[in-house]
Order: C-alpha cells, then sequence, then structure tokens
C-alpha cells in the first residue's frame, strides 16, 4: 500500500491509495476483525485531563460490572494485564490489536485518550466509537500543529466520527466546547 507507484518495476502487490494512513487504519480494523464494533470504546480528547478521566471513566464502567480496557498515556490495560503505554495513542495496528486483545479478554468498554497527533494521522480511522469527551484546548503541540485552529481541527475530528446518536461530554467552560456541540447538531 503506497501512495504512488514504485519506481521500479516490482514483483510484489502494489496497491496505490491516496491516504496511506488511511488505509492502514481502515486494514488493520479489517484484519482484527473490528473490535471497537464489538466493545463500547469512549474516546477522550483534549489537552489536559485525558488521562485522569480515562481512569475516571473505567473504574464507572468495572463499578458497573462491566470490565473495561484502557489505552493512554500511562499504560494499556487488557484485562487483568497492564503494560507500559509506548504514546498516549499507538498506530492504528497497535491499537486495532490492542482492542481486539480487550475484546478476546471479556472486556465490553474501553476508554481511550486520543491525541491530536492520532487523529490528524489517521490513527483510529475506522473505529467505531460509543462516546466522546472533550476536556479543554490550551496552547500545546503547536510544534506538530500549524496553529491553533489546525489543533482544534484535529481534536474536532473524534466528534465528527461519533454516531449521531452517541453521547458525548463536552466542558463548555473550554471556549472551543460550544463549537463541537455546533458540530454535533449538524444533519
Amino acid at each position: 500500500i503506497a501512495e504512488r507507484a514504485p519506481e521500479v518495476p516490482t514483483a510484489i502487490t502494489w496497491i496505490v491509495v491516496r491516504d496511506a494512513r488511511r488505509a492502514l487504519a481502515l486494514l488493520a480494523a479489517e484484519f482484527n476483525g473490528h473490535p471497537s464494533r464489538q466493545m463500547q470504546v469512549v474516546g477522550i480528547t483534549g489537552t489536559n485531563g485525558k488521562t485522569t478521566t480515562s481512569y475516571l471513566l473505567a473504574a464507572i464502567f468495572e463499578a458497573a460490572g462491566v470490565r473495561c480496557g484502557l489505552m493512554g498515556t500511562v499504560s494499556y490495560r487488557i484485562g487483568e494485564r497492564e503494560v507500559q503505554a509506548t504514546r498516549t495513542t499507538p498506530e492504528a495496528p497497535e491499537v486495532q490489536r490492542l482492542l481486539r486483545q480487550m475484546v478476546d479478554a471479556g472486556c465490553g468498554a474501553c476508554v481511550m485518550e486520543v491525541s491530536s497527533h492520532a487523529l490528524a494521522m489517521s490513527r483510529v480511522e475506522g473505529m467505531q466509537f460509543a462516546a466522546g469527551v472533550f476536556t479543554n484546548l490550551t496552547r500545546d503541540h503547536l510544534d506538530f500543529h500549524a496553529d491553533m485552529e489546525d489543533y482544534f481541527a484535529a481534536k474536532r475530528k473524534l466528534f465528527e466520527m461519533l454516531p449521531g446518536d452517541a453521547p458525548a461530554v463536552v466542558n463548555l467552560d473550554d471556549p472551543r466546547g460550544a463549537a463541537l456541540l455546533e458540530i454535533m447538531k449538524r444533519p
């Protein structure tokens, strides 16, 4: 899978796509049997507060009797097993592999920190989120994003991915919160 044809003839199968990162995410979801469709995945995005929110939500799921996996800045939790995180939101193949392991371990839910990098780089394309949470947006990661509008556009993608009937928790104390609500009202 590539965004351009090979420079020299090759004997291997070569498929040219418009967006290789998106294709990678969609293929990873397919390869792993679309695990996000087999559990409730809550995506949490924002500059600050994602980790705290993810641990609170995981505890709520567990208290309600729903085994909950976790993917975030500190660690990835798959059933009873916990491993140190390599990044807040890993690359698409690892995201899908971890979700598959969670389903196989009997998890009915996963709370997942969804970074702006992951959204901008299509790491969660093809996922089915059951709900979304927006904590806030402050001046950070401008080494990666061109400006605050670009940064917000990345965060907004999570809410554009939500099904129409999916709940969302949006911090309206943040000036960008109202803009997210407007996006979610569109047909």
